[in-house]
């Protein structure tokens, strides 16, 4: 998935509709750069940035909108549950990880910062998944359950989280991972001192 930078009419249609949200004002046409990047999880919404280059540094703020309508990504998952209706949303055993990642980048849980273990492009959505993954549906619970190594908090663990059709995530298992810990050590270090 890559990102697609939008032509400047867009760009100013995005600007005026993201005003309704307060922070429009950040965003003027010609200091402001829009990108889109699409998400397997969603038939009809994209991830939006909006990237003010006139200010120093330069600042970047993430919307998620399908063209007309757009919530900006301010930690809660009202931001996203507005879009993540039965008609939209589609979780499946490919889909779900990637939706699990966005959720985890841009829904605040209380429990501190969780990421899934793995590489990150600049904008820190995950590149590829972990293979110590294990993915399934269970129709008990209508809900996806996933195992899945993760950094949780400042260690290391590996956690079940559970995944509804409407797109809420709770995590109901986790376990300190040495295995991870074994593998990220080897992988992040080096023989000479």
């Amino acid at each position: 998935m890559t990102w697609q930078i939008l032509d400047k009419q867009k760009t100013g249609f995005m600007i005026e509709a993201v005003k309704t949200a307060g922070l429009g004002n950040l965003f003027v046409p010609a200091t402001t750069e829009a990108r889109m990047r699409n998400l397997p999880f969603y038939r009809a919404t994209n991830l939006y940035r909006l990237t003010n280059y006139a200010t120093l540094p330069a600042f970047s703020l993430f919307y998620i909108g399908d063209g007309e309508n757009y919530s900006y990504l301010n930690g809660d998952f009202d931001a996203i549950k507005f879009f993540n209706s039965e008609k939209n949303l589609i979780l499946n055993e490919e889909t779900v990880l990637p939706y699990l990642d966005f959720y985890l980048i841009f829904v605040k849980m209380d429990v501190g910062e969780i990421n899934i273990l793995g590489d990150r492009d600049q904008y820190h959505i995950l590149e590829e998944f972990p293979e110590d993954t294990d993915v399934y549906y269970d129709s008990d619970k209508s809900a996806f359950i996933i195992q899945v190594p993760l950094y949780f908090d400042g260690s290391i663990m590996t956690a079940t989280i559970s995944v509804t059709k409407d797109g809420a995530v709770s995590i109901t298992d986790t376990k300190m991972s040495m295995q991870g810990l074994h593998n990220r050590v080897n992988q992040d270090s080096t023989t000479d001192y």
